[in-house]
């Protein structure tokens, strides 16, 4: 049970994070933050869920999106495990 907390809280911490990372770049780009789906920034296909699981979705597609291939960009990913 001791190695379960510390686990559960990373994901929760990773997830608070993206949040708070997709939540800045949302209002720095003027778009809403409580309507619409996140999106690829180059074609702008809506990701899907599993397209949004923090950190392991971008190890996973090795920082390209799913539809176009195109860069995602790896600099706020460090939101995530920090929190």
């Amino acid at each position: 049970m001791s190695a379960v907390l510390p686990a559960y809280l990373g994901l929760v911490g990773a997830a608070l994070g993206s949040f708070a990372g997709a939540l800045t770049w949302r209002m720095h780009a003027g778009r809403s933050v409580v309507s619409g789906r996140s999106c690829c920034e180059h074609c702008r296909h809506p990701l899907a869920v599993r397209d949004l699981v923090p950190v392991v979705s971008w190890v996973a597609l090795r920082g390209a999106c799913r539809y176009c291939r195109g860069r995602i960009d790896g600099s706020p990913w460090p939101t995530s495990p920090a929190c």
